[in-house]
């Protein structure tokens, strides 16, 4: 699998250190899919951190 960005790189320490054995943590093995839900988390981080309410100006 090519990243769309040739910069990212697979989060490699985050996918070693999933914590194993915990019932509120789902590990997930498929190396893919654990990319994909790191876009996403990251997606989202930025989003949130980036979002300015209508109305408002920095």
């Amino acid at each position: 699998m090519t990243p769309a960005n040739p910069n990212a790189k697979f989060p490699i320490w985050e996918y070693l250190s999933q914590p194993i054995g915990q019932a509120d943590y789902t590990v997930i093995v498929n190396p893919q899919k654990f990319w994909r839900q790191s876009k996403l988390r990251h997606i989202e981080r930025c989003w949130i951190t980036s979002y300015v309410p209508e109305g408002r100006t920095m």
